[in-house]
């Protein structure tokens, strides 16, 4: 069996597997577990402020015995710590032959995530609180054990060199998890309303719990379906699933506040949301989509300001109009060369 790191699977719009190598000298480095992976950026203002942002939070993690204190804002796909839900953990790689089977375990695991939620919507509508809550539990766990088996298969058919298999399972996981996590957010929000709505105190305790417990888990599915898209060469789809992820974080974050919630909470899914549309921006400036990546950038802003950030709206502004310029030549060109 061989053992990998996946870092990340997409840069740029192709697949990538890393190992990531701990040597002596970054064990000796100013708090070594920050690292915002600032040159994936795209260059100039978003990296330089990525750069100020990750140097401020090393100091404040050096003053705390190297111990971090602070998320990474902005940031590159491969950056940590991150106030994310899923965390991209070791991976092993399956035999060849085991990789189907392994592919079937996940659309099975796909159907009892809906069926799980249908038992629960019953144990709910029952007062039946306290099942509910352990069958979240499960599912929640269960997420998680898909999301690896998902990396665990797309990962093992990279290292057989089969990289449109790969490609392929991944648009087929991220359809899926788009699903699952609609469904949890569209729920999540159904009992929101109920705790807004009722009068019984005990019970709308219970709708509060379970709303932000499912919420939570609607914030996660949409993380794995951004990650999903993105492995598939869907970066579009995935920009609009990081920044759907970053919905459910603003309506933890307005529900926290509704209902007096800790300032550390508050605070996370402040980060959390951020996090998300960074992450969305990212995947926009990919695809050179500038107007929406500018946008995920301002709400993000909004949630958790950088250092720079002006800079980085006018840098993606003049790239916009270079780029329009320049396809513009092209076409003429293009033109001219058929006239001729």
């Amino acid at each position: 069996m061989r053992i990998v790191n996946l870092r990340f699977f997409k840069v740029f719009g192709s697949i990538v597997t890393a190992l990531i190598v701990c040597t002596v000298a970054q064990a000796a480095e100013i708090c070594p577990k920050i690292d915002c992976d600032c040159a994936t950026l795209p260059e100039g203002a978003w990296q330089n402020s990525c750069v100020s942002h990750e140097k401020n939070i090393k100091a404040r993690c050096a003053k705390n015995m190297n111990q971090p204190t602070d998320f990474c804002s902005l940031h590159g796909p491969a950056a940590f710590p991150l106030p994310l839900a899923l965390k991209l953990s070791n991976i092993e790689v399956v035999p060849q032959e085991t990789i189907k089977s392994l592919y079937s375990q996940s659309g099975s695991l796909y159907l009892s995530l809906h069926s799980d939620l249908d038992s629960v919507k019953a144990k709910v509508s029952n007062l039946n609180f306290k099942a509910a809550l352990e069958l979240l539990a499960v599912m929640d766990q269960n997420i998680d054990n898909l999301f690896d088996s998902q990396r665990q298969v797309t990962t093992s058919w990279l290292v057989y060199e089969e990289e449109g298999k790969a490609v392929s399972a991944w648009r087929t996981f991220a359809d899926d998890s788009l699903d699952v996590a609609g469904k949890l957010f569209g729920y999540g929000s159904e009992l929101w309303k109920k705790y807004q709505t009722g009068d019984d105190p005990s019970t709308k305790k219970a709708y509060r719990i379970i709303s932000f417990k499912v919420l939570r888990m609607a914030g996660k599915a949409y993380e794995a379906a951004g990650y999903s898209y993105s492995g598939g060469d869907k970066n579009k789809k995935a920009a609009k699933a990081w920044g759907t992820s970053a919905r459910v974080s603003q309506r933890i974050l307005e529900a926290k506040r509704e209902s007096n919630g800790s300032e550390s909470h508050v605070n996370f899914y402040q980060y959390q949301a951020a996090a998300r549309l960074h992450r969305a921006s990212f995947y926009w400036a990919v695809e050179r989509e500038s107007k929406d990546a500018l946008k995920a950038l301002t709400k993000a802003n909004d949630f958790a300001p950088i250092e720079g950030f002006v800079n980085i709206i006018e840098e993606q502004v003049l790239a916009e109009d270079t780029f329009k310029k320049d396809e513009a030549r092209r076409n003429e060109e293009a033109l001219d060369a058929l006239v001729r």
